[in-house]
């Protein structure tokens, strides 16, 4: 799938790999691309109910009231296989698409890793709740459990002419997360990340997973795979040639997921 967020990591991994050389050294760098496969907007009632809640994902501070939300995205990796057992990721990145409205809004957002996967995020769990007049972490609800940061940055409206633009969310998967990202991806169970309002006028307004008009959520990385010495090395264009006295005996394999 050559899609902008796997393109986008590629172009991040590449700096990174030139740094890597003793780590990567016989091991395979395997980039994984992943469409969301639920979503939800999570409101102080609980789960934004209707079809929308599913077509959508609005994340708004506290300064929208009732419609206050944060977010949270699952991606199940059921079908990934990698050959082996991953030991690291890198160049994680969140790619979401602009579905802009008349309320949307500018403001700074947080992502983070929830290892609550068991926790219903559907219509019906209205126990699922933003908190208060919270923002930032306090706003989720502690049914998602403790939550591990892993990057923030900002969403600027474009508009309901330019619905369609990509934004992209690096992230790092260090400490807490990097081992819940491990266990997921070789258990093949399911990721899940929360995004939240980090101003009280922060009003983002994304695609959903089933829309399917534009780009549901996506999250790329590449997950790394000891190899045999005896193992060949295998080029991904122009990003190994450029990488390749740092990069050793790495190779690259692209394995993607519906």
């Amino acid at each position: 799938m050559r899609n902008a967020a796997q393109l986008f990591s590629a172009v991040v991994l590449a700096l990174a790999i030139c740094f890597a050389m003793p780590t990567l050294a016989h091991a395979t760098l395997i980039p994984v691309v992943a469409s969301a496969s639920n979503n939800a907007t999570v409101q102080p009632a609980g789960p934004r109910a209707a079809i929308n809640g599913k077509n959508f994902l609005n994340i708004e501070g506290s300064g929208n009231l009732t419609s206050s939300s944060f977010g949270v995205i699952d991606f199940s990796f059921s079908s990934l296989s990698l050959g082996g057992q991953a030991t690291n990721v890198l160049g994680g990145t969140l790619q979401l698409t602009e579905s802009n409205a008349s309320f949307s809004n500018p403001g700074p957002v947080s992502i983070y890793l929830s290892t609550a996967t068991g926790v219903s995020i559907e219509p019906t769990n209205t126990g699922l709740n933003y908190n208060g007049t919270n923002n930032e972490l306090a706003s989720v609800d502690t049914d998602l459990g403790t939550l591990a940061l892993l990057g923030s940055g900002s969403f600027n409206a474009t508009g309901p002419n330019n619905n369609g633009t990509q934004d992209f969310y690096a992230m790092m998967f260090t400490g807490s997360a990097l081992t819940a990202i491990l266990n997921t991806i070789n258990t093949h169970g399911s990721l899940r990340l929360v995004i939240t309002p980090d101003a009280a006028t922060t009003a983002a307004t994304w695609t959903g997973f089933s829309l399917g008009v534009l780009a549901p959520p996506t999250i790329a990385f590449f997950a790394v795979v000891p190899e045999p010495a005896s193992a060949t090395l295998v080029g991904l264009g122009g990003l190994i040639i450029a990488c390749r006295r740092a990069i050793g005996k790495a190779r690259f394999v692209c394995k993607e997921l519906p």
